[in-house]
């Protein structure tokens, strides 16, 4: 594999549903990791716009996931959004993931995030293939996702 892979192992008295998120946000910030990196223009800070897309498209790539997986409990697939968010851009702490908590799920940009996610999702799902519609939000204009 040429790209990092990211490990993430279950901690004392982890609920279930969190010990499988991580399990989700292990494959979701593996595959994407290092595209999402080398898109960034000065190799360290998100373009404005993007963080509201990037946890929509984390968030839609958990849930195909969470579905292939046949996961019923929602909350899994929004904690390995946060897990993946973090764990790609660990410098920001916890406040890249507090728009999962705002109105970031109701915004355009969540939205049309979520829908390259899932895309991509089903697409890793169904062939082992992703990343289509994330070379395309993260070429896109921010302001437009």
């Amino acid at each position: 594999m040429a790209g990092r892979l990211f490990r993430t192992h279950k901690e004392a008295g982890e609920l279930p549903h969190i010990a499988t998120a991580r399990k989700v946000a292990g494959i979701v910030a593996t595959l994407t990791a290092d595209r999402i990196t080398c898109s960034m223009p000065d190799g360290g800070s998100l373009p404005n716009g993007l963080t509201a897309g990037l946890l929509g498209y984390f968030n839609g790539f958990s849930v195909a996931i969470c579905s292939a997986w046949a996961v019923t409990d929602a909350r899994v697939a929004h904690e390995a959004a946060r897990f993946v968010a973090t764990s790609i851009f660990p410098q920001t702490g916890g406040g890249f993931v507090e728009p999962l908590t705002g109105r970031a799920p109701a915004a355009g940009a969540f939205i049309s995030g979520n829908t390259a996610g899932l895309a991509d999702g089903e697409r890793y799902v169904a062939s082992g293939c992703s990343g289509a519609a994330l070379l395309e939000m993260l070429a896109g204009d921010p302001a437009t996702i």
